[in-house]
């Protein structure tokens, strides 16, 4: 069991504290953004009584052009998130494989013959092959799973905007309501703030960038799988059994052992998360939210 180091974590970069810190601040601006999607409402609410005195309840968003760009923010945010959620979690992996290695494994990165059983070649998962991914490679996953994520969270049936929508096109058809009888009637009015042309235009519009982006996404996770199988394939053809004998040498791959476990430890706390050329503009804005919340 070789300690493999990924591209994603280096002796440069920002330390997993930083990127911790920065993702609980994403994730706060995600929770804002998704708040003004929750409450969209594209009419404008008013009440009438038969005497013809007229107020208005509630103002109705008109501000349809900013819908993309809200999905986009949240989708950035959680593209960020993901990048740093998964390069802290497999940096705790990484001080826990170490943890949890024997002298066997020792043996099998140093080449060395020891007295136990036969080990197997590692069956190659999708975490793996995530790893052995270039930085682009592995940003455009799960980018491409955030965006995907994110599009169709909010476009949906159940989704802040699919439900908008049809209210919109409710109160289009039924523009006022008389609620109450006699002097105490009172008529409910609903305006419309956008027409359901230009409301239509804009939703299949996210319809399509959310089915380009899943396309693309199950076009990636159809390779890694053909690649699960195929290196599986491959894997199993090369295991060979590994004899080796108890002798003196037992004590000192042990002491070896134990040194080269501190060794790795203290590299891997060492290490920083690299973020991609993508995520930086994220970073620097998260960073500048961050400091102008300590001030």
């Amino acid at each position: 069991m070789e300690i493999k180091i990924p591209e994603f974590l280096a002796t440069t970069g920002i330390t997993s504290t930083s990127a911790n810190h920065l993702a609980n601040i994403a994730k706060e601006r995600i929770q804002d953004l998704e708040a003004e999607l929750a409450n969209i409402e594209l009419y404008s609410t008013t009440v009438e009584l038969i005497n013809g005195e007229r107020k208005t309840l509630r103002m109705g968003y008109d501000k349809i052009e900013r819908l993309n760009m809200l999905i986009e923010e949240i989708a950035r945010m959680y593209s960020f998130n993901a990048w740093v959620r998964e390069a802290i979690r497999v940096k705790e992996q990484l001080m826990d494989k170490v943890s949890q290695m024997t002298i066997n494994d020792y043996c099998d990165i140093k080449g060395i013959t020891y007295p136990e059983y036969p080990q197997s070649i590692e069956v190659p998962t999708r975490e793996t092959i995530l790893n052995g991914m270039s930085i682009k490679e592995r940003n455009e996953y799960f980018t491409l799973e955030a965006y995907a994520a994110t599009y169709g969270k909010h476009i949906h049936r159940d989704g802040d905007v699919s439900k908008a929508r049809v209210k919109l096109m409710h109160i289009t058809k039924e523009p006022a309501v008389l609620m109450g009888q006699g002097t105490d009637a009172m008529i409910y009015n609903y305006e419309p703030t956008v027409t359901t042309g230009d409301m239509d235009r804009v939703f299949f519009d996210l319809q399509s960038r959310y089915r380009n982006y899943e396309a693309r996404l199950n076009s990636i996770k159809a390779e890694i799988e053909d690649t699960i199988k195929q290196r599986t394939v491959e894997a199993r053809n090369q295991e060979a059994l590994a004899q080796s004998q108890y002798d003196a040498q037992v004590k000192q791959l042990n002491i070896e052992f134990s040194k080269y476990v501190v060794e790795q430890r203290n590299a891997i706390a060492k290490l920083k998360i690299v973020l991609p050329d993508r995520l930086r503009p994220i970073y620097d804005e998260l960073n500048k939210l961050g400091k102008i919340e300590n001030e």
